[in-house]
């Protein structure tokens, strides 16, 4: 009896072990086939600002982390991804997108690949599947600042009625080029992948044209098309300006680094002037990749920041910013006759916030203390260098998704926690 109540007793528990093996089993494969959160996103090349290979980091669980090359596939892949990849860094959407690039073997840096999709209410645009194996990856760049339109451009037509084409022969034309030979010119345009013109009033912009053709100089740049024009204000390209720029609600302005969308070339102080009737909502994104010997500062009478070395996503978010009438000072500063891999863009914006109002001409500057919301900090506080910083997202507002819940496919850490306790007490108990 003694014998049969322990074989009885040890065979139940090896049956209540193998359903719990089973059901583990079946959820965590059922999880690492699933998408899962990111913590990175990022574009790979020189400079990588704007252009590159998208590159996650996904997080499997809290141990498991995989950095990955986003792959393209017939079944993910598509131009809305590269949109929402070009968003995330502060950019209007893609500029050219290819999707025959020979994959990176996964070495120490690299664990493989990703295929992902899009999400909302996320820090990240994308949530990721990790993948070992890959036929292509994407390269893509994206919609340089400045960038009006493209429109129609014919010799008997030329959108330019007091264009000029500059001496650039010696050249392969881009964007940079023709942005240095329209130096004295408030507009730019490039057609036919090699033409530049320089031009002091827009032509008639309701004459759409189609720009498809990649610039002579760097086919991941659009200069025009046979019968289109690419045209930019030649104001927000690399140009370091000294005199104040006005902030106006609802309309985005950039700030890029001297020289952009090439290195930067030489230091450059910009101010950016705030004078509004009511309180509003302050967002300022900045994209850099700078080297250690480089500083890059944003001043102002509410936030004091300075950047090092590093591959840096900073974010400020005031709701509301507490000054009707304040000047944003950027200044960076460079310590090498040539900077080596700079490059970078900043995106400021006022958004309405509709809990604050004042009367109409009464213009305050009292300051209450700042709502909470991400990268908010109090005055006082000590100035810092931050390298290679990530912070939180900047289009994206809503309500951050707990990453711990769980998402279509992806079983919650602390669900397969208590499993992975049962499993081990049973092991224990028999």
């Amino acid at each position: 009896m003694f014998y049969q109540r322990i074989v009885g007793g040890h065979r139940g528990g090896i049956c209540h072990l193998m359903s719990l093996i089973l059901l583990l089993t079946c959820l965590t494969s059922s999880s690492s086939a699933a998408f899962s959160a990111i913590s990175s996103l990022s574009l790979e090349d020189f400079p990588g600002v704007w252009r590159g290979i998208p590159e996650v980091t996904i997080e499997l669980s809290d141990l498991d982390r995989k950095f990955c090359q986003i792959c393209v596939d017939d079944t993910y892949w598509n131009s809305d991804i590269a949109d929402d990849i070009c968003k995330y860094h502060g950019f209007e959407g893609s500029m050219v997108i290819k999707e025959d690039t020979t994959p990176s073997e996964p070495d120490f840096l690299l664990d493989g690949y990703a295929v992902c999709n899009r999400i909302e209410n996320s820090n990240f645009p994308l949530e990721c599947e990790f993948r070992e194996s890959c036929d292509r990856v994407p390269t893509i760049s994206c919609i340089i600042p400045g960038y009006i339109g493209c429109y129609t451009e014919t010799a008997s037509n030329p959108f330019f009625s007091d264009g000029v084409e500059p001496n650039i022969t010696a050249q392969s034309p881009d964007i940079r080029i023709c942005t240095l030979a329209c130096a004295t010119s408030p507009y730019l345009g490039l057609t036919k992948g090699q033409d530049c013109i320089c031009g002091s009033t827009l032509g008639d912009r309701s004459l759409v044209g189609d720009c498809d053709l990649g610039c002579q100089g760097d086919d991941l740049q659009i200069c025009g098309g046979s019968a289109g024009i690419s045209v930019y204000n030649a104001n927000l390209l690399g140009r370091c300006k000294s005199e104040p720029r006005d902030l106006i609600p609802d309309e985005p302005l950039f700030i890029t680094s001297p020289g952009f969308p090439d290195i930067a070339a030489g230091s450059c102080t910009w101010s950016v002037s705030i004078n509004v009737q009511a309180l509003h909502n302050l967002h300022v994104l900045m994209i850099a990749v700078l080297n250690s010997n480089e500083r890059l500062t944003m001043k102002s009478q509410d936030f004091n920041e300075v950047y090092g070395g590093g591959n840096i996503r900073a974010n400020i978010f005031r709701a509301p910013y507490n000054y009707q009438q304040d000047t944003i000072t950027v200044t960076y500063n460079h310590y090498l006759v040539i900077p080596q891999s700079t490059n970078f863009i900043i995106r400021f914006s006022l958004e309405a916030n509709p809990t604050y109002t004042s009367a109409p001409g009464k213009l305050t500057t009292t300051r209450s203390a700042p709502a909470s919301g991400p990268g908010t900090r109090t005055t006082g506080e000590p100035t810092t260098i931050k390298s290679g910083e990530t912070r939180g997202p900047y289009e994206r507002t809503e309500p951050t998704v707990d990453l711990t819940t769980s998402r279509a496919g992806h079983t919650p850490k602390s669900v397969l926690g208590i499993l992975i306790g049962m499993v081990v007490a049973s092991l224990v108990s028999v």
